[in-house]
């Protein structure tokens, strides 16, 4: 499985939760004007990646109509979409960046820092896994890459962390980036940092994400309890129910992972595009014997990114049932 669904909903802190140390006034002043300007360029960069999204669920209507001229339209919007998102991203990270250079105490500015390290990440992992299917030395250079983004991204992350409104949001992003790493005992007390805040606005997430990790460490009753908890608290938050999925799957529990994994990727939910989700969904109907009820789920896996690590392994258990 691929481990690109590393961003998870996150909510921008108020401004003006910095903490005050030795840097002088003058420098404050200009950290502040420094992080409004590139919290906009952030805020810039979240509209058009919103944007981008909508004209993707457009274009996959348009295709299935078949409408050469409006999927024509739709593509040429969606790539001067992405320039704009790309382009408001770099220039967050310049101006966040000084902010945090003239006054290095400024909290708001370090999480946005490492939203946008989280962020680039995730898109060199799909770059590597999704959009084509890199091996050799060219994956283990990626992952690297990847490895290395993430890690400056922790960073902003546990400097940002000493301010109590953004400490949650924090843990939670540490713990998603400590289960691409491996990491998952790391990951369980992130997670756990998280949830201890009463307030917390989504804990749902933390739930998620402390349960995944204690899959990965076969902890499968406790993982399988806090996920369900997350559904829960949020019973449309698709990823829990396909992380669910998952742990019963490992289970043995084939027909009730299959609902849950059938559940998750409904249509008209944001995991109906998650390759992996219908990957193991058809493994699950395969184990039950629903062989047609597979094949066509191995399908819809391949037509989602034919050049992806995941259409390949798709592909592969598809020729498996022919």
């Amino acid at each position: 499985m691929t481990r690109s669904m590393l961003v998870f909903t996150a909510i921008l802190g108020l401004v003006g939760g910095c903490t005050q140390n030795s840097t002088t006034p003058k420098s404050r002043n200009y950290a502040r004007k420094e992080f409004y300007l590139g919290h906009d360029y952030f805020s810039r960069h979240i509209r058009a990646s919103q944007r981008i999204s909508v004209l993707l669920r457009n274009l996959d209507k348009a295709v299935k109509r078949n409408d050469i001229k409006e999927i024509s339209s739709i593509r040429n919007e969606i790539e001067e979409e992405r320039r704009k998102a790309d382009r408001f991203l770099d220039a967050a990270l310049t101006e966040l960046s000084k902010a945090v250079q003239s006054d290095p105490s400024m909290s708001d500015a370090h999480f946005e820092l490492g939203l946008i390290y989280l962020k680039k990440a995730t898109q060199r992992d799909d770059l590597a896994r999704r959009v084509q299917c890199l091996t050799g030395d060219a994956a283990k250079e990626n992952s690297e890459a990847v490895k290395s983004l993430l890690g400056t991204a922790l960073r902003h992350f546990r400097l940002a962390s000493g301010n109590k409104k953004l400490r949650s949001r924090c843990y939670n992003n540490m713990s998603s980036i400590y289960i691409y790493l491996g990491e998952y005992d790391a990951a369980v007390q992130a997670a756990r940092q998280a949830l201890s805040d009463l307030v917390y606005r989504e804990p749902y997430v933390a739930q998620a994400n402390l349960g995944w990790a204690q899959y990965h460490l076969k902890q499968y009753g406790k993982a399988v309890t806090a996920l369900r908890q997350s559904l829960v608290l949020e019973p449309k938050f698709c990823l829990a129910r396909y992380r669910l999925g998952r742990v019963l799957f490992d289970m043995g529990s084939y027909e009730e992972a299959a609902r849950q994994l059938r559940r998750a990727m409904k249509p008209g939910s944001i995991c109906e595009a998650y390759q992996e989700g219908h990957q193991y969904l058809a493994l699950a109907l395969m184990r039950t014997g629903s062989l047609e009820k597979a094949a066509k789920e191995l399908n819809i896996c391949i037509s989602i990114a034919p050049e992806s690590c995941a259409a390949q392994e798709c592909q592969n258990l598809l020729q498996k049932i022919r």
